[in-house]
């Protein structure tokens, strides 16, 4: 019975109408037996539909690399040489300490 009134089917098969007799107002005289047409009633069935859509998101990575300097002292050797002379005998001579260079 639901489904005859979700998709607006009439359940009862219709009988067949008897000749009608007008009163004096110009109604038609119904009996008991006779059936009635009501208006069509309107059932209404929501369905969703989905559907996907795509869009499109742009995605940039920008890498950044950073450079780190760590500094390191590494000992370069050298050596050098130099000759100093003392002469603490200086001025107990007669200038002799001027006569060696």
């Amino acid at each position: 019975m639901l489904f005859g009134r979700l998709f607006g089917y009439n359940q009862c098969p219709m009988r067949p109408m008897p000749m009608q007799q007008n009163n004096a107002c110009g109604m038609a005289n119904f009996s008991k037996n006779e059936s009635v047409m009501e208006p069509v009633q309107t059932n209404e069935v929501v369905k969703d539909h989905y559907v996907n859509v795509e869009h499109i998101q742009p995605v940039h990575t920008h890498v950044v690399n950073k450079v780190h300097y760590k500094h390191t002292y590494v000992p370069k050797y050298s050596c050098s040489e130099s000759t100093e002379i003392l002469d603490n005998g200086c001025g107990k001579c007669n200038n002799s300490c001027n006569s060696l260079f």
